[in-house]
């Protein structure tokens, strides 16, 4: 939801941008249209992939963030397990004695 307006907002930008450069070069209204319409296209092709990389890298993060989890809490159930059956050794030696 965070990137749902960043293809949007980096057309509009460049759009902006487009209008001002061709107002200051006194370009006629038909040739500055033009140029604005291929300048939103190329800009919110270019903020849509911003947008889907930006989404992939965070959830590639999430998933290793995930899995470090995981991780952590096998490790610490693989280790409780040794102790107990570390413990019930123990007992079965007692109780042969």
């Amino acid at each position: 939801m965070k990137y749902r307006y960043l293809p949007a907002t980096i057309m509009l930008s460049a759009g902006a941008i487009t209008i001002f450069i061709c107002m200051y070069n006194r370009y006629e209204t038909l040739r500055s249209l033009e140029i604005l319409l291929a300048v939103l296209i190329i800009f919110l092709i270019i903020g849509s992939l911003t947008k889907k990389a930006l989404i992939k890298i965070i959830n590639m993060e999430n998933d290793k963030t995930a899995n470090a989890n995981v991780n952590a809490k096998e490790q610490a159930e693989t280790e409780e397990n040794k102790e107990e059956e570390k413990a019930d050794n123990e007992d079965e030696g007692n109780q042969v004695n």
